[in-house]
């Protein structure tokens, strides 16, 4: 197996173009842009989203708060 890889490298460095080379599943296949921390770009986005929420929750408590104060002023 070493032996094909160094030959299809073999052939990319010189720009060949062989039957090895096009065969070889490895050599220009699109990749997935995985994140470089999967779990914790996930685990990341999930907080933000959960504090934003709880945000908007307490925003709405505060005006409820204020509202009820100047309803006895």
């Amino acid at each position: 197996m070493s032996h094909l890889n160094a030959q299809v490298l073999r052939d990319m460095v010189l720009g060949r173009k062989t039957p090895l080379v096009e065969s070889c599943p490895f050599v220009d296949r699109r990749v997935f842009p995985w994140p470089p921390e999967p779990i914790r770009s996930a685990m990341g986005h999930a907080m933000r989203t959960w504090l934003r929420v709880e945000d908007w929750a307490n925003e709405g408590e505060l005006r409820r708060a204020k509202a009820q104060v100047h309803a006895f002023d």
